[in-house]
């Protein structure tokens, strides 16, 4: 996937292919399915906006990829991180508006956690509540046309 590609938030697939050679070639990695992903470069607003994979796919170094363990429920550490764009920016390296991110600056992001089970809860909830509006968002622009 490219970096602009978190625009669009959850990635069921990617716009761009690399062969086997390429990847072989390139700085290119495998990241696993539903991983949380953050652009850490970019001086628009593409820096820190953060996207999950439903899909494996490569990507290459203006890409963070957190894959979250048994203990962290990925739509939940999605939700969170996402909602933290204003932050995530203004901790890149640089004044706010140049420079980047990288993965010092969020490996010592803290996310506070409840329990597993409720963290399902709340990330399913507010994947709902996306997906409604996206749909509402759809709806709106089909009628208007």
């Amino acid at each position: 996937m490219s970096s602009g590609e978190v625009n669009k938030k959850r990635l069921t697939g990617t716009n761009d292919m690399i062969s086997k050679v390429g990847l072989d070639n390139s700085s290119a990695r495998w990241v696993k399915e539903n991983s949380i992903l953050i652009a850490l470069a970019g001086q628009g607003k593409t820096r820190g906006i953060v996207a999950v994979n439903e899909v494996q796919l490569t990507t290459n170094q203006s890409i963070a990829a957190i894959e979250p363990d048994e203990t962290l429920y990925y739509e939940f550490v999605f939700q969170n991180l996402g909602n933290r764009y204003d932050e995530l920016r203004m901790s890149s390296s640089g004044d706010g508006t140049r420079g980047g991110l990288n993965k010092k600056i969020l490996s010592d992001l803290k996310i506070k956690t409840p329990s597993y089970e409720e963290q399902t809860k709340i990330g399913i909830f507010f994947k709902q509540l996306d997906n409604l509006i996206t749909l509402h968002q759809r709806k709106y622009v089909y009628n208007n046309e």
